[in-house]
């Protein structure tokens, strides 16, 4: 079981308590869940960076490390506390699928050949990359169970 442990850069932590949102709970939610999806009897200890990047309309991970980018305002038309909580773990799922297909499946970074101006653009190189696809179900598939669990742990 691999157990991850969500830890703020110094510049995101005033963000994530003013915002209260709770590491420890969103932690243990991504554990039980990729428990769910990779079980094994392996236990590891991952510690995953987190930086929420304010002003920013995208998010992002940089391959072979454990570090994920959020931004702050993931869908500005979420109004209520449970949806805009959703986009941001929408994200944070896209992203931790982009972490697991690095150091999980051992995809090489080239296999994700595009641009960012193809991200801009939401051209066919990005939108229709295999492993963009993969990140875009996973985070759609998982984000009710991952909510679930992240009420039951939230304090």
């Amino acid at each position: 079981m691999y157990i991850f442990n969500l830890v703020p850069t110094s510049k995101s932590v005033t963000w994530f308590e003013s915002n209260e949102y709770d590491l420890k709970a969103m932690s243990a939610a991504l554990s039980m869940l990729f428990a769910e999806v990779e079980p094994g009897a392996i236990t590891r200890k991952i510690k995953l960076t987190v930086q929420i990047v304010e002003g920013s309309d995208e998010s992002s991970y940089l391959f072979k490390s454990n570090k994920i980018w959020l931004c702050d305002v993931p869908d500005e038309r979420a109004r209520s506390r449970k949806k805009q909580e959703q986009a941001l773990f929408l994200h944070l799922l896209h992203e931790f699928r982009h972490w697991m297909q690095c150091r999980i499946y051992k995809v090489a970074e080239s296999e994700l050949a595009y641009s960012d101006e193809d991200v801009i653009y939401n051209r066919h190189a990005y939108f229709r990359n295999e492993y963009e696809i993969d990140a875009r179900r996973f985070s759609k598939q998982h984000l009710s169970k991952f909510y679930k669990y992240y009420k039951a742990f939230k304090h």
